[in-house]
């Protein structure tokens, strides 16, 4: 496959794209020479904000977010730029933090710190030049729930109380959404989108909703799958992103940590008031498989509620299928085939890989 060009090689139609760009002093002058090419609005974070925004294509930040002033400051001005803005934010990618706060803010895209031109023309490329053509409705959507998604996270990170409205209001768009869109539309919307965590728990929830309603289930059981394929995985807020984004093998040490998320989403989730019993066991149980090799309690067959068994499934489907930084999504055939091994092998329920199956139809 090609390569994809730089910066500094794309080809955009006049007039050149105008990027508003909001930097600290230490990341100005790496700024300055990449986006030469470019036509930029260049301000500081303490800068007048009215105004601006108007004539911009994109938007670019580069101030550290793990700042509480410098993420508070941000979102005032994200809430007075036009919607639908293409937004790149730079952070570094091992401070959790600055991952969470930069999708709470509206990301589209994220890089790492310093910015590459590579990164940078990739930016451009997918939100500019080749944006995505997904239904205004879908993204918005996508956007609500993301940003609800994304506040829960900055929640767990922080032991705070989450908005329980936003998030029944946010289970009730998805399952609108899938009902009239259906799921691949949703799909690619997420995939192109979000990344990482905010990604994978979009997905799980898109596909645990059209599992429900193409099974007709009743809306408050759909609404309950879509609720737990949202929070199943908040857990993992307090993992290091190094450690969730590693192309290689873990470690075990590593692979020990990763195993905590279960619990750590449990934990925070069972002080909110917002799941049921079976609700809950489904996001501490959701890496248990029934021959007893799972995580984190290594529970067997009959130790594992049904709401447990459909999670299970829903999420190794969805990681099977989403996009990483160092993987394409795997086709729904292939990702199938495998679950299927799996029911072979003991470890997740035949029944419900055939009921997947049927509900992707």
């Amino acid at each position: 496959m090609p390569a994809q060009p730089a910066f500094s090689d794309l080809k955009f139609a006049r007039p050149r794209p105008r990027p508003l760009v909001i930097s600290s002093a230490e990341s100005r002058a790496n700024l300055l020479g990449l986006l030469s090419s470019a036509d930029p609005i260049w301000i500081d974070i303490d800068a007048d904000f009215t105004g601006l925004g108007a004539d911009a294509s994109a938007v670019i930040v580069d101030v550290p977010l793990n700042v509480t002033s410098n993420a508070k400051r941000i979102a005032e001005l994200m809430g007075l730029l036009p919607r639908g803005l293409p937004k790149l934010f730079i952070i570094n990618k091992t401070h959790r933090v600055e991952v969470v706060r930069a999708s709470v803010l509206g990301a589209t895209s994220i890089s790492n710190r310093p910015l590459s031109e590579f990164d940078l023309g990739e930016f451009f490329r997918a939100e500019i030049i080749a944006a995505p053509q997904a239904s205004d409705g879908g993204l918005r959507v996508a956007a609500l729930v993301s940003s609800s998604l994304a506040n829960i996270l900055d929640a767990v990170l922080t032991d705070e109380a989450i908005n329980i409205p936003t998030v029944e209001e946010a289970s009730g768009e998805i399952a609108s959404t899938l009902d009239g869109a259906g799921l691949e539309s949703w799909l690619q919307t997420v995939r192109e989108h979000h990344q990482g965590t905010l990604q994978h728990c979009l997905i799980v929830a898109g596909v645990m909703t059209r599992f429900g309603q193409q099974l007709g289930m009743s809306e408050d059981d759909v609404r309950r799958l879509t609720r737990i394929g949202l929070l199943h995985d908040v857990g993992k807020a307090t993992i290091p992103t190094a450690l969730l984004d590693k192309p290689s093998k873990l470690t075990d040490d590593e692979f020990s940590i990763i195993k905590t998320h279960p619990y750590r989403g449990f934990r925070f989730l069972s002080k909110q008031g917002i799941l049921g019993t079976d609700e809950l066991a489904a996001v501490v149980g959701h890496h248990e498989y029934l021959d007893g090799s799972g995580y984190p309690y290594a529970l067997m067959d009959k130790s594992i509620g049904d709401l447990v068994r459909i999670t299970t499934v829903c999420d190794v489907y969805s990681a099977l299928i989403e996009r990483r930084p160092y993987k394409r999504e795997m086709s729904p055939a292939d990702a199938l085939d495998i679950l299927n091994k799996m029911a072979s092998e003991g470890k997740v329920e035949l029944s419900l890989v055939r009921a997947l199956a049927r509900s992707l139809d």
